[in-house]
Parts: structure tokens; C-alpha cells; sequence
């Protein structure tokens, strides 16, 4: 059986009926956050000046397939975030855990976020539980 494909588009050699000709003349890329999910901004810039704008949802990013809450340090950061009912600075993390505010942990936390375990306030530089 042959793969199936998307029939072909057809081209016009004038734009659909009350619409103006118009030329893409920029991309803008951003990542952002919407409603505590991490999104990439698009913002495609016409020639005549308009611009439209796209949040695309971002795949949770995991490096390797590393499952941060099976990990003995990710387990500890959840426990003290649960344990303390409100977002937490990650040193004050490290602390409670018993824990050294090192790469290792602050990788663990970023880990931890990206997943969508905990929220990080950037502004705050605070991490919670996620509601």
C-alpha cells in the first residue's frame, strides 16, 4: 500500500477575493510563557506593515530521556516544594533538602521545570509546584 500524501495545492495567479497581494518580509522568533506553558512567539512582518502573531506550544524539553522526578536529587526538590506549600528561591530549595546549590541541582531544577513537574517565575527567580 502506498503512503498516502496531501493533494497538491493549487496556485493562483490572483489572491482570493477582497484580499490584498502581500510579501512576508520578516520572521520574529521569542519564547515566552502562556498560562505557565513554555511557547515559541512567531511574529510574521508583511511588507505593508502588518504584522501576525502565533504562540506554538514547545515540546518539553528533556535531555537524553532523563526522568528528573526518578532522580534521588528531583525527588528531594519535589519533597521541600510539597513540604513547603509555596515557591521556593533554589538555594532556599538546596537548603532545606540538604543539598549543595551546584550545577548538578540548578540542571535538576531546569530539568525538573521543562517537564512541567514545577513552575519558575524568571522575575522572581522562584520555583513552585505546578497547580
Amino acid at each position: 500500500m502506498a503512503p498516502k500524501t496531501a493533494p497538491e495545492l493549487e496556485t493562483a495567479d490572483a489572491p482570493v477575493a477582497g484580499q490584498s497581494p502581500a510579501v512576508l518580509d520578516d520572521i520574529e522568533r521569542t519564547g515566552a510563557t502562556r498560562f505557565g506553558r513554555r511557547v515559541a512567539r512567531v511574529v510574521l512582518i508583511y511588507d505593508d506593515g502588518s504584522r501576525v502573531a502565533a504562540d506554538l506550544p514547545m515540546p518539553a524539553r528533556t535531555r537524553a530521556g532523563k526522568a528528573w522526578t526518578k532522580t534521588a536529587t528531583g525527588r528531594k526538590i519535589l519533597d521541600v516544594l510539597s513540604r513547603e506549600g509555596r515557591a521556593l528561591k533554589g538555594a532556599t530549595i538546596a537548603k532545606l533538602a540538604d543539598l549543595e546549590y551546584s550545577g548538578s541541582f540548578r540542571q535538576t531544577l531546569k530539568g525538573l521545570a521543562d517537564v512541567g513537574e514545577i513552575d519558575h517565575d524568571p522575575q522572581e527567580q522562584v520555583y513552585g509546584l505546578v497547580e
